[in-house]
């Protein structure tokens, strides 16, 4: 058994939802939603139960860290390396990605190429895709030094 995270990040948005696998029994999902105003919130539902809190969510770097914060405040995991994988999906991967593969410096590359594709990020000033996907592999690898970005693409 071992857990795989799947995450959607917007420009102002991240939902999330942590499954224990191979079952895929959702262990958790949430959002944290109006990121970088006033009016930002945090939101988790496990275990039948619900937490909504509004709070200073300036980037997703800290909506990020909410999140895996969460996980082992309310015992959801015990350690953040019980998470094996992460998975994100991206607008477009076009001819280059028909399944799922690591962020590495050549994913990295050709997510960069494909941008012009994504333009409503650049559009409302929020980050990039390719900026949110290096936060959240940072923010893991620094978590629990093994930490695995894969990004998943619907054929």
């Amino acid at each position: 058994m071992y857990k795989v995270m799947a995450v959607n990040a917007g420009s102002s948005s991240l939902k999330y939802k942590l499954y224990e696998m191979p079952e895929e029994k959702v262990l958790c999902s949430g959002n944290v939603e109006k990121i970088g105003l006033p009016d930002a919130f945090f939101g988790i539902k496990f275990d039948g139960k619900a937490e909504k809190v509004q709070t200073a969510i300036p980037d997703h770097a800290v909506g990020v860290k909410l999140v895996l914060d969460a996980l082992t405040k309310y015992g959801i995991v015990k350690d953040l390396s019980e998470i094996k994988a992460v998975g994100h999906r991206v607008v477009q991967g076009g001819k280059y990605f028909s399944h799922s593969v690591d962020f590495d410096e050549e994913a990295e590359a050709i997510i960069t190429k494909l941008i012009p594709l994504d333009p409503l990020p650049c559009l409302q000033r929020g980050p990039s895709q390719r900026d949110r996907h290096r936060r959240l592999r940072y923010r893991l690898s620094s978590d629990h030094g093994r930490g695995r970005l894969c990004l998943s693409y619907p054929i």
